[in-house]
């Protein structure tokens, strides 16, 4: 729907299989930290999962930890150079 973010998660072995719809794009993106982390927290707060989780998407596969604060990682890679002026 438009102007709504939504993730569709589906998990397995402690795995998050999560697919983001989000706004502004108004379609699917290939991946979302913000969704990712959002749905590994509701996912231990559920028990259905358990802190560390990993979460895949199919821009690929990211590490969510819940603990007192929440924390994300993944690989980073290089995708442009540019200027810009005003």
């Amino acid at each position: 729907p438009d102007g709504t973010n939504v993730n569709f998660v589906r998990v397995e072995n402690n795995c998050l299989f999560v697919r983001t719809y989000e706004r502004g794009v108004e379609d699917e993106t290939p991946s979302c930290g913000s969704g990712v982390l959002a749905s590994a927290y509701i996912a231990t707060k559920l028990f259905i999962a358990e802190s560390p989780v990993s979460c895949k998407t199919k821009g690929g596969e990211l590490l969510a930890t819940i603990k007192d604060k929440l924390y994300i990682e993944g690989p980073a890679k290089y995708i442009y150079d540019g200027v810009f002026y005003l």
